[in-house]
């Protein structure tokens, strides 16, 4: 009572770990509010726990893969305790629309802090449609490729460009304004490179659209991904294998797939947030499929292969 002059007693969406429901603010604003379900933060403690003896035991049987399966867990119970702390996720929030202030085509909602806690987060109410949605997408007569278009780039940037990415971009977390703005919203779920890590990635996705094995080769070479006594010959060959399956039409989730066996199969070296990526890119081509059948993620991905040389000058 003391911060909200109502409170919609039907939840307007709800997840595992929590639900959303409409409020007017005091000063009759509209908002919502996303509360964490009761007990949550214990029960997910008690899995981890589980997932790192059952992690510790794989890591034995797993080291010559190259795979660290522990690493890989605690990154993950790292991530997952980050989303049942509402402020973290707050923080987040507010790091992601500083991150894409002055981009006209993407929208996050504003925290209101006053009513913030680890438990409890009110923020911007943010009206759209969902890109899922295509019916009702395209009887608001929307542009539905463009919108494909944008929200490609827009993930593309984030992990190759800019300091974090949206690991869980599923159409929930993505509505079209009426405007045609794409506004991204739950950013429980993040991840991350730094400059030298996303410089090496855009490299290698310019080698692997460019289908050079031998620079792809060097490039994992100058970016310590692989020690130089490997098996180059045999890298080189796994590469070409690689760009075959890029050939054949793939879905860009196949190619990640794929990728990340090239990564298991010799050794190299990337950070657990590489990982998020296979599920980042198969939700995307999800979206991309529904929006246009037409379009597909590699075709968009080579679209935003000139912001990313460019990036890669400055």
């Amino acid at each position: 009572e003391d911060f909200f002059t109502s409170i919609d007693p039907e939840a307007m969406a709800a997840a595992s770990i929590g639900q959303v429901y409409r409020v007017v603010l005091k000063d009759g604003t509209d908002a919502v509010v996303k509360i964490q379900r009761p007990g949550i933060e214990q029960t997910i403690r008690t899995d981890m726990s589980i997932l790192r003896w059952l992690a510790g035991l794989a890591k034995g049987m797993a080291a010559k893969s190259g795979i660290d399966p522990l690493a890989i867990t605690l990154q993950f119970e790292r991530t997952i305790l980050r989303e049942v702390d509402y402020v973290v996720e707050a923080q987040q929030t507010d790091a992601f629309r500083q991150q894409h202030e002055g981009d006209p085509d993407i929208v996050v909602p504003h925290i209101h802090w006053e009513t913030t806690s680890k438990r409890l987060m009110t923020m911007e109410l943010i009206h759209g449609i969902k890109v899922s949605d295509v019916a009702q997408l395209k009887a608001s007569g929307q542009d539905l490729p463009r919108i494909a278009r944008v929200l490609v780039h827009t993930v593309l940037a984030q992990v190759l460009t800019l300091d974090r990415f949206h690991a869980d971009p599923h159409p929930g977390n993505l509505l079209v304004q009426a405007d045609g703005k794409l506004a991204m919203i739950d950013f429980g779920m993040a991840g991350g490179f730094d400059r030298t890590m996303r410089t090496a990635l855009g490299a290698l996705m310019k080698d692997i659209a460019e289908r050079d094995a031998q620079r792809l080769c060097d490039h994992l070479l100058q970016y310590d991904f692989v020690d130089y006594d490997a098996d180059l010959r045999g890298l080189r060959k796994s590469a070409q294998a690689m760009f075959r399956q890029v050939d054949s039409g793939a879905a860009m989730h196949e190619m990640m797939e794929s990728f990340v066996a090239f990564v298991v199969e010799h050794k190299l070296s990337f950070p657990p947030d590489l990982f998020f990526l296979d599920k980042v890119f198969g939700t995307l081509d999800g979206a991309v499929r529904t929006l246009d059948p037409e379009l597909s993620m590699q075709a968009l991905s080579m679209d935003f292969m000139p912001k990313l040389e460019a990036s890669m000058v400055k």
